[in-house]
């Protein structure tokens, strides 16, 4: 028990800056505060989808958070704050992008990324970065351009048309979303510094997104089924421009101790060592090999 308490102290308790405590704050007690406040003004009851909506991003911030400083206790956090979004997002907010991530990518992901890092820590219990080769840059992006234009165009008629349906440009802001998230989880189980510029640009098309969910609100109240208002919207807008906030300042942290750590080096192996692994450790050297930048001589 003394080292689950050690354990737990470290992880969520210490390290913490002065402008990550301020932004901590600053952002928890926005969304919290004003999620409870307009949902009485707005005569809500305060049911569990309310205290939900409220509880779901908060603690999903504190998640990001403390991935951006490189703890694996944003793996514990992640699975709960994804099983909320996937509820609300099934049963409330027709945002089925958001739903199929969750289950599909979201809360799997967190587990097999918990293993990941732990194995791969200093002894501050930081999680170590990497960066990714050029070749490897260049198939992500035309992996992540071919699934975003791919699903986009499959479920344009699905999410357009229909009871419930959302606008075009709603519809491929939402398919950005997903495709984004999807491999901004990927990467970050690799601890790939890379993964950065993935966030940002998922929180970059969150706050477009509810963006126009509340430009769509505000002309048409009726619009997601009426349980949405422009407020309430703003809650959430609140929290993403924060987590984009925190999404900078990861890259930055992540990047700069990248550069203090020794060169990262892959052992050649020859035709011999590589038919001895097995078929799992031979697939793990070979992404790596291709995925991961390591020092040239």
């Amino acid at each position: 028990m003394k080292r689950i308490g050690k354990f737990l102290k470290d992880e969520f308790l210490t390290g913490w800056t002065p402008f990550q405590i301020i932004l901590l704050l600053v952002a928890l007690t926005l969304q919290i505060s004003l999620g409870f406040t307009i949902g009485v003004k707005e005569g809500q009851t305060i049911d569990i989808n309310v205290v939900l909506s409220v509880l779901a991003p908060a603690l999903s911030f504190v998640g990001v958070m403390l991935g951006a400083k490189q703890r694996i206790s944003t793996f514990i956090l992640g699975p709960i704050g994804g099983a909320m979004f996937a509820y609300l997002s099934f049963a409330t907010w027709n945002n089925m992008s958001n739903f199929i991530f969750q289950v599909g990518i979201g809360i799997p992901s967190n587990f097999l990324g918990f293993f990941l890092w732990f194995k791969n820590r200093d002894n501050k219990g930081q999680a170590l970065p990497k960066r990714m080769s050029a070749q490897g840059i260049g198939v992500v992006i035309a992996l992540f351009i071919s699934f975003y234009l791919t699903y986009g165009f499959l479920t344009q008629e699905w999410r357009t048309g229909g009871t419930n349906s959302i606008s075009l440009e709603q519809h491929w802001i939402d398919a950005l979303v997903l495709a984004v998230m999807i491999f901004a989880s990927v990467i970050m189980l690799g601890r790939y510094v890379e993964q950065w510029y993935f966030w940002i640009l998922a929180n970059f098309a969150q706050i477009a997104l509810y963006s126009v969910m509340i430009a769509t609100i505000s002309k048409d109240s009726s619009a997601y089924g009426g349980w949405m208002t422009p407020a309430t919207a703003a809650v959430s807008l609140v929290g993403y421009i924060a987590s984009q906030i925190n999404a900078i300042y990861g890259w930055l942290r992540w990047f700069k101790y990248y550069k203090t750590l020794p060169k990262y080096k892959i052992a050649v192996l020859t035709k011999e060592e590589l038919n001895e692994l097995n078929v799992m450790n031979k697939l793990k050297y070979q992404t790596n090999r291709f995925f991961t930048y390591t020092q040239k001589k």
